[in-house]
């Protein structure tokens, strides 16, 4: 069951919080850098089904010990520089499970400092796997569509810089000409286009 202190009302915060996806928590952080959930919904079952949600409660760190190294460490800098700048913790991180699957996972929190120095964070767990797994698959497409345009459009390309240095080039009709030159340049600009989505999905699924 999840666990709370007195002061939350139990019974209504199991009812709000069974349904929601992911997982709902209140962290709290300490000077001496412990921590304690206060708070974890149902939902952690879901994301962490390897995770006891009483040995959690005597162990918070329970819950960050499966978090890949490199991902823990993104994760904690993204903790620092919220406090640092008021704002919202973010981070996506690799978890890796006992059956030895990855998974992609968020974390959206915002906090309160308290006058004891503790920090009290309100946020959720979610698993992004899927949508990260869709972030891959069409960096992979755009890829290697790119790829295979760019290519044959780099031939074409300089097939007709050759073209326009011939003599029969000018034997062609100017309107042909001129449709053949603005074909090659907008195939350039798609290529371009394409260059620019990568791009951004890559950004997409670094972000964290």
């Amino acid at each position: 069951m999840p666990f709370s202190e007195a002061f939350y009302d139990y019974d209504l915060l199991v009812r709000l919080t069974e349904l929601s996806p992911g997982a709902i928590f209140h962290l709290e952080t300490l000077r001496d850098g412990s921590m304690k959930f206060h708070f974890m919904s149902e939902g952690i079952k879901e994301i962490h089904p390897e995770l006891d949600l009483n040995e959690l409660k005597n162990n918070p760190r329970l819950g960050f010990s499966n978090i890949l190294e490199d991902d823990l460490q993104n994760t904690r800098m993204a903790m620092r520089l919220a406090l640092e700048n008021n704002g919202l913790w973010e981070s996506d991180f690799r978890v890796l499970h006992q059956d030895g699957k990855l998974a992609w996972h968020r974390v959206r929190a915002r906090f309160n400092t308290k006058s004891d120095g503790s920090v009290h964070w309100f946020g959720t767990f979610q698993d992004i796997s899927d949508s990260k797994n869709y972030i891959q698959f069409l960096e992979s497409i755009l890829h290697d569509l790119s790829h295979e345009i760019r290519q044959p459009a780099a031939s074409i390309q300089g097939l007709f810089e050759l073209l326009e240095h011939e003599n029969g080039w000018m034997e062609i009709p100017f309107d042909l000409r001129s449709s053949l030159k603005t074909s090659i340049l907008k195939l350039e600009e798609k290529i371009q286009e394409s260059n620019a989505r990568i791009v951004s999905v890559q950004k997409e699924k670094g972000r964290s």
